[in-house]
C-alpha cells in the first residue's frame, strides 16, 4: 500500500512538472509570437502606403481588438473548449503573421494586401491573451503544484527576447 502511494506521488509530481514546463513553452511562444507586432507600422510605410492610411489599418486593428475577443470567447463557451480555441487562434495568427511580408509586396487597387492581413491578424491575435490567462488559471486552480508567476515569467522572457531580435533586425536592416 505504502509503495503505491508513493508511485501515485511520483506521477501527480511528474504530471505537475511536465505541465508546468508546457505552459511555460505555450507562454513563451505566445508572447514572443505578440512581440513581432512592432514591425507593422515599417512594414506599411516601406510598401508605400502614407500615414494617414496607416493610422486607417491601425484603426482596423483596435476596431478587431473590440470585436473580436467577445466573438472568440462566444465560440469558446460554445464548444467548451477554451484550449482549442486557443490553439486554433495560434496557428491562425501565427500564419497571418508569418505571411505579412509576402502580402506587402502584393497590391489590389493600389492597397497592399498587408493592410488587409493586419486586421485579419489582429482579430486571431486579440483574444488570444484572455484566454490564455482564462485557460492557465483553471489550470492552476486544479492543480495546485502550479506555480502561475513562474508559468507567465517565461511570456515575459520570450516578449523580451523577441524585443531584443527586432531590435537587432532594425539595426540590420534600417
Amino acid at each position: 500500500m505504502n509503495q503505491e502511494v508513493s508511485s501515485s506521488s511520483k506521477s501527480v509530481v511528474q504530471t505537475a512538472k511536465q505541465n508546468q514546463l508546457a505552459f511555460s513553452r505555450i507562454e513563451f511562444m505566445f508572447w514572443f509570437t505578440l512581440g513581432t507586432w512592432s514591425f507593422f507600422v515599417p512594414l506599411l510605410q516601406a510598401s508605400g502606403m502614407d500615414s494617414s492610411m496607416v493610422g486607417v489599418v491601425l484603426s482596423a486593428n483596435s476596431v478587431m481588438g473590440i470585436v473580436s475577443p467577445p466573438v472568440w470567447g462566444t465560440i469558446s463557451d460554445k464548444i467548451k473548449s477554451v484550449k482549442k480555441v486557443f490553439l486554433l487562434l495560434f496557428i491562425l495568427s501565427t500564419v497571418c503573421i508569418v505571411s505579412l511580408p509576402f502580402f506587402a509586396g502584393i497590391r489590389i487597387g493600389g492597397l497592399s494586401m498587408a493592410a488587409i492581413m493586419i486586421p485579419v491578424a489582429t482579430f486571431f491575435m486579440m483574444p488570444m491573451t484572455s484566454l490564455l490567462d482564462t485557460w492557465l488559471v483553471s489550470v492552476v486552480g486544479t492543480e495546485k503544484t502550479l506555480d502561475y508567476g513562474r508559468i507567465r515569467l517565461f511570456g515575459s522572457i520570450g516578449y523580451a527576447v523577441v524585443g531584443v531580435i527586432n531590435t537587432m533586425l532594425v539595426k540590420t536592416a534600417g
